[in-house]
C-alpha cells in the first residue's frame, strides 16, 4: 500500500494528534494518579493543542468566509463565558473549529482506541493496588471508581466508548452484539452501581439492534428528524428542572434521577439565567476528603441545565442551533448512525455532566462540520 501525503492527510493528523494529546492529559488527571501537575504543564499541553490546530487551519485549510464569521463568533462568546464561569470551555471552541474538514468517523476511531487502552490501564492499575480504586457505600452496594475520582465517570467513559464503538461498525448490532452490550451494561451496573449509565448502555443495545429488526424505509424517515434532538433534549430538561416541585410525579421522577431535578431546581433558585453565565461553585463525591462536603453537596448533573446557568443564554443557544443545524445539514460518514448516536448523547446529557466534555464527548465535535468542503455520505 503506498501512502500519500496530501495536505489534507495532514491536517488530519495535525488535528489527531492534538486531540489525542488532549484527551489524553484530560483523562489522565482526572484519575487517582499522583503526578506533580502544576500550571506550567497544563499551560504547555493547552499550547502544543493550539499551536497544531492553529497551524492546520492556517497552511493546510482553504478557510470559508461563513467558517470564519460563525466561528469566530463562537470563539468571543465562548471566551466571554469562560471568562465568567471560571472555565477552559474555550478549549471546546479550539477543537470544534479545529475539526473543519476532518472526518467525524477518524476522530471517533482515535477516541475509542485511546480511551479503551486507558480505561483498561487505570482499571488495572487500580485493580492491582498500584493506585487507589475508590469505593464507595450506597446502602449495602460497593461502588468502584477503577482509578478514576468517582463511579459514575469510569461508567460514564465505559457508556461513551461503546457508543464510538457502535459507530464505528455502523450500527450493525446483531444478536451478539446485543447481547455483548446488555452483558457489559450489567457488569457496569454491578462493579460502579451507576444505574443510569448501566441503563444508557442498555438502551444503545436495544436502540442499534431494533434498528437492523425495523423496516428500513419506515425508521429511516424518523431518524431523519433525530437532528431536533439536542434542542427538544435542552428545552425539556430545563423546562422539567426550572419547574421542579413537590408533586407526586416529578418527585418520583426526581428518585429515579437520584436528585437531579431537586439540586438543578436549587441552582435556578440560587443562580439567575444570564446572558454570559454566572459562577457557580459545585461539589460533588468524588476524590478524597469528602467528608467536610458531607452537607455542602451541590452538583449540576444535567449537562444542559449546568450550560444554561454557568455559561449563560448566548453561547447555550448558539450551540445548540450550531448542533442543530449540522446534524440535519452536513453530509458525514454513515450519519442515520451518527444521529442514533447523538440521540444517545443526548439522552445521557440531559442527566449527565459530560456533553461538554471533549475526553468523554467526541460526538459534539460535529459542531462546524457543515462548513466542510468534503463531502461524504455512506448511508
Amino acid at each position: 500500500m503506498e501512502l500519500t501525503y496530501s495536505k489534507g492527510n495532514i491536517a488530519n493528523v495535525l488535528y489527531y494528534i492534538s486531540f489525542s494529546i488532549y484527551i489524553g492529559y484530560q483523562f489522565l488527571i482526572s484519575t487517582t494518579i499522583e503526578f506533580n501537575n502544576t500550571s506550567s504543564l497544563k499551560l504547555i499541553i493547552y499550547l502544543l493543542c493550539a499551536s497544531l490546530i492553529l497551524f492546520k487551519l492556517i497552511f493546510f485549510d482553504k478557510l470559508t468566509v461563513p467558517l470564519i464569521i460563525y466561528g469566530t463568533f463562537f470563539v468571543i462568546i465562548t471566551i466571554v463565558a469562560s471568562y465568567v464561569a471560571k472555565n477552559n470551555l474555550y478549549i471546546l471552541a479550539m477543537f470544534m473549529i479545529g475539526a473543519y474538514n476532518v472526518p467525524i468517523r477518524g476522530i471517533i476511531r482515535i477516541y475509542v482506541i485511546e480511551m479503551t487502552v486507558l480505561l483498561l490501564t487505570a482499571g488495572l492499575l487500580s485493580y492491582k493496588g498500584i493506585i487507589p480504586n475508590y469505593t464507595y457505600l450506597r446502602g449495602l452496594k460497593t461502588r468502584n471508581s477503577f482509578g478514576t475520582k468517582y463511579p459514575t465517570d469510569f461508567a460514564a467513559h465505559v457508556f461513551y466508548v461503546l457508543l464510538g464503538y457502535m459507530y464505528l461498525i455502523k450500527g450493525r448490532a446483531n444478536f451478539f452484539i446485543f447481547s455483548i452490550y446488555m452483558i457489559l451494561g450489567y457488569i457496569v451496573l454491578e462493579l460502579t452501581d451507576a444505574r443510569l449509565d448501566a441503563v444508557l448502555i442498555f438502551a444503545i443495545g436495544v436502540i442499534f439492534y431494533l434498528y437492523n429488526l425495523l423496516d428500513e424505509e419506515y425508521i429511516n424517515s424518523l431518524i431523519d428528524k433525530i437532528y431536533l434532538a439536542p434542542l427538544l433534549g435542552a428545552i425539556i430538561a430545563n423546562t422539567i428542572t426550572y419547574y421542579y416541585n413537590s408533586s407526586s410525579i416529578l418527585v418520583t421522577l426526581d428518585k429515579l434521577l437520584s436528585g437531579r431535578l431537586y439540586y438543578g431546581n436549587m441552582a435556578f433558585n440560587e443562580y439567575p439565567i444570564r446572558l454570559f453565565g454566572n459562577y457557580i461553585e459545585q461539589h460533588g463525591w468524588g476524590g478524597t476528603g469528602r467528608l467536610d462536603m458531607l452537607f455542602k453537596y451541590f452538583f449540576i448533573d444535567s449537562s444542559f441545565v449546568n450550560s444554561l446557568l454557568s455559561f449563560g443564554i448566548v453561547f447555550t443557544v448558539y450551540l445548540i442551533i450550531l448542533l442543530t443545524i449540522s446534524l440535519k445539514k452536513a453530509d458525514i460518514e454513515y450519519k442515520r448512525i451518527f444521529l442514533l448516536c447523538f440521540l444517545c448523547v443526548t439522552m445521557s446529557s440531559m442527566i449527565d455532566q459530560h456533553f461538554l466534555e471533549l475526553f468523554y464527548n467526541p460526538f459534539i465535535l460535529i459542531g462546524f462540520s457543515i462548513f466542510n468542503k468534503k463531502e461524504k455520505l455512506n448511508d
